[in-house]
């Protein structure tokens, strides 16, 4: 009886562990040519979680963390040349200042319609972000947020925003 009671509770933390990887995992894609792909975290220790792993293959990568996250944090991806696309994860709330900036290359950004925050310069000299859309959830835009972001061609900003900072565009 016993031993059918742990491997019940196995089965079940298992699940609940693949139910929550959502919120764990960062996905990538990025650029071709750039070898292994190696991608850099800045200020690891603001991410309140630690990485579990990261791997790469075939142009997509994917972080997981120990943890859930709730926020990217300052220079989390700064100079990130490599990165073409990024998912963030459901449980994130918070996109800190710079935490993307000058990362040349990225294109595209899939923002969770849980975030209420993104942060002064987050996304600033991303020179290849071509659409923006705003999810419903955020009530502010920081300073700087997206200047010069010279192929930027939409910007979908909802109702749900109260503050745009100074040059945020």
């Amino acid at each position: 009886m016993k031993k059918i009671l742990f491997i019940l509770m196995l089965i079940t933390s298992c699940i609940c562990l693949s139910c929550n990887n959502s919120n764990r995992e960062i996905i990538y894609s990025y650029v071709n040519g750039y070898g292994d792909a190696h991608l850099t975290l800045g200020n690891v220790g603001g991410w309140g979680a630690e990485v579990k792993s990261h791997e790469y293959k075939n142009g997509i990568g994917k972080i997981t963390f120990k943890s859930t996250i709730t926020s990217i944090p300052e220079f989390a991806f700064i100079n990130s040349t490599i990165l073409k696309s990024i998912t963030i994860p459901n449980s994130v709330t918070k996109i800190e200042n710079e935490a993307f900036r000058r990362c040349e290359n990225l294109e595209s950004i899939t923002i969770p319609n849980n975030v209420t925050k993104i942060g002064d310069g987050t996304f600033s000299e991303c020179k290849s972000l071509k659409n923006i859309n705003i999810p419903n959830s955020v009530t502010e835009i920081g300073n700087n947020t997206y200047s010069y972001c010279r192929d930027l061609e939409s910007v979908t900003i909802p109702d749900t925003v109260t503050r745009i900072g100074d040059e945020a565009f």
